[in-house]
């Protein structure tokens, strides 16, 4: 189990060139991206429990925005869970997502007064 924080878009994340090659994003290049902040509480991977399926899921996911949305709670999700195929995982082949969970979704579309929208 990874221990989840917060990660701004010039901190360096020692798992990113790992991330990068599997073609999955970093809290870190996801930052750069967004005009907003990504910020989880924890991370759980399991492997025995759910054999020969891999799965990670994100505990208290929550994404503030930045710049005319600075400070706005954008979207949290209570849990966020993914079940990978363990054997394409290993080989470095395509991700296959078997099973994907969502708990406790809440998104907050916002527009500014100028008629700006949240972007990504």
């Amino acid at each position: 189990m990874r221990r989840g924080r917060r990660t701004e878009g010039n901190e360096k994340d020692p798992d990113e060139a790992r991330l990068c090659h599997r073609g999955i994003a970093s809290p870190g290049q996801v930052n750069e991206r967004l005009e907003a902040t990504v910020d989880f509480e924890d991370v759980d991977l399991s492997l025995l429990s759910t054999f020969p399926t891999f799965t990670v899921e994100i505990v208290g996911l929550e994404i503030i925005g930045k710049g005319v949305f600075e400070g706005k709670q954008l979207a949290s999700v209570r849990l966020l869970g993914a079940g990978m195929d363990l054997i394409r995982l290993v080989r470095d082949e395509q991700l296959l997502i078997e099973s994907l969970t969502i708990d406790h979704p809440e998104l907050h579309l916002l527009v500014n007064e100028d008629g700006e929208a949240i972007r990504g």
